[in-house]
């Protein structure tokens, strides 16, 4: 099994941290509400994007056999972690910035504009932000907006047109990444 495992790229370090993390999971769910909290804090370095991956794809398998309860407790463990865990919080906040985004190009509506996208753009407090608008509207990022955008760096000096620049080129590498994505699932289906 393991020949096979590693033919297709799985490690045995890859399995053994899966292996840790589902017990991880078992420890959390087996304590106590107060336990779990320390056990939280105890093992927060271990608490990762993956392990939030595990929990999702076990509720999702609970879901589906239609065991209400184990569902039940894995979202409470779930929202336990995202409160109290550093990776949790990360991911909260990564995920009210996404809602930002979603909100204020929900609230412009029909009024968007490319002008206005740009303002957006300019005036994004973070990187997560920033992607998210690609993510939501990739096809108003036109040459005609990236113009305007470089229009915006030439008549900037200073802090100012270097801050510019970097955004620019952080939104060509994420719409970049995005058109990839697209071709890759245009091309696979």
């Amino acid at each position: 099994l393991e020949t096979v495992l590693e033919a297709d790229g799985i490690t045995k370090e890859m399995i053994q941290a899966q292996e840790a993390r589902m017990k991880l999971i078992q420890r959390l769910l087996a304590a106590s509400e107060e336990s779990r909290l320390q056990l939280i804090q105890q093992e927060d370095e271990h608490i990762d994007s993956s392990l939030f991956t595990m929990l999702s794809t076990l509720m999702q398998a609970s879901i589906s056999g239609q065991d209400e309860n184990a569902a039940q407790q894995l979202n409470e463990l779930q929202l336990l972690l995202v409160e109290h865990s550093t990776q949790g919080k990360a991911l909260k906040a990564d995920s009210d910035e996404i809602q930002a985004a979603m909100k204020e190009l929900q609230d412009l509506g029909d009024n968007l504009t490319r002008e206005k996208l740009l303002d957006l753009v300019v005036a994004a407090p973070t990187e997560v932000r920033l992607r998210a608008y690609v993510q939501f509207i990739r096809p108003g990022m036109d040459y005609e907006f990236f113009q305007q955008l470089s229009a915006r760096i030439e008549a900037a000096s200073g802090d100012e047109k270097a801050r510019l620049t970097e955004i620019r080129t952080k939104l060509l590498a994420y719409a970049g990444e995005y058109d990839e994505e697209l071709a890759a699932l245009m091309e696979s289906a």
